[in-house]
């Protein structure tokens, strides 16, 4: 007699019509499909949404679908109604309801428990173990605040590459994420996004890719208080050579 396994874990399962041995393995599934068939959207450059128009430059879904989300988000807002569901009401001070917001917290917790960046669920790399999100979702949030343009990440993407993944002043190896508990340790490591020229001082370079560098938060702190820093260095080698007389 043939054994039937789960279509998803692989694991032995009872039954004649059963596919999958639990009902994670059945969400998971799920997943798996509309992961496929997002994919096979963005392939033929078709709406995620609505599976029939073109979409709009650098997004997955149509100007309809668009219009229509905005216009629904817009009134759902507007009878304080949550703007994810558009049908819960929200309370006072929160953003979403409390059923999408324990669905995205949930969702949240499995893609962390996988290795898995909380944006679009994608596997991190080694040097973005420390950050919930990948290097690609990572770089579109910092081109958003930098460059002032979420679909400038490529430029992001490519100084980035061009340094090699290291510090511009340290040449150190930076990594993404962590939190301060680290220390200065991690610190030393830790990718930030520094400005050669001053953004106060020099406004007009400051969405200047050619302005921007890559470097360990240490260092970034380090030159942004590096005269404060100096005249410690300086204070404490005075005391030290007091010391010593």
């Amino acid at each position: 007699m043939k054994v039937k396994t789960c279509k998803v874990c692989g694991k032995e399962i009872q039954g004649k019509r059963a596919k999958y041995c639990s009902d994670e393995c059945m969400a998971e599934a799920g997943r798996m499909r509309s992961k496929l068939k997002a994919k096979l959207l963005k392939l033929n450059n078709i709406c995620q949404r609505c599976g029939k128009n073109e979409p709009i430059e650098g997004k997955t879904i149509c100007r309809e679908c668009a219009d229509y989300l905005a216009r629904k988000t817009s009134e759902a807002k507007s009878n304080n109604k949550c703007p994810l569901c558009h049908t819960n009401d929200v309370e006072d001070g929160k953003r979403i309801c409390s059923s999408c917001k324990a669905v995205a917290e949930a969702r949240v917790e499995r893609l962390q428990s996988e290795g898995k960046c909380i944006n679009c669920g994608s596997v991190k790399t080694p040097n973005a173990a420390k950050s919930n999100f990948c290097i690609k979702c990572w770089m579109k949030a910092q081109a958003g605040k930098v460059l002032g343009d979420v679909n400038k990440w490529h430029l992001l993407m490519d100084k980035w590459e061009k340094q090699g993944g290291k510090c511009f002043y340290t040449g150190v190896e930076l990594e993404f994420g962590g939190n301060r508990s680290g220390g200065v340790d991690q610190f030393k490591t830790q990718a930030s996004i520094d400005h050669i020229l001053p953004k106060h001082s020099h406004p007009n370079f400051k969405d200047d890719i050619n302005n921007i560098v890559f470097c360990s938060r240490w260092a970034n702190c380090v030159k942004n208080y590096r005269r404060d820093v100096v005249d410690t260095v300086k204070r404490i080698t005075e005391l030290n050579l007091a010391k010593e007389v």
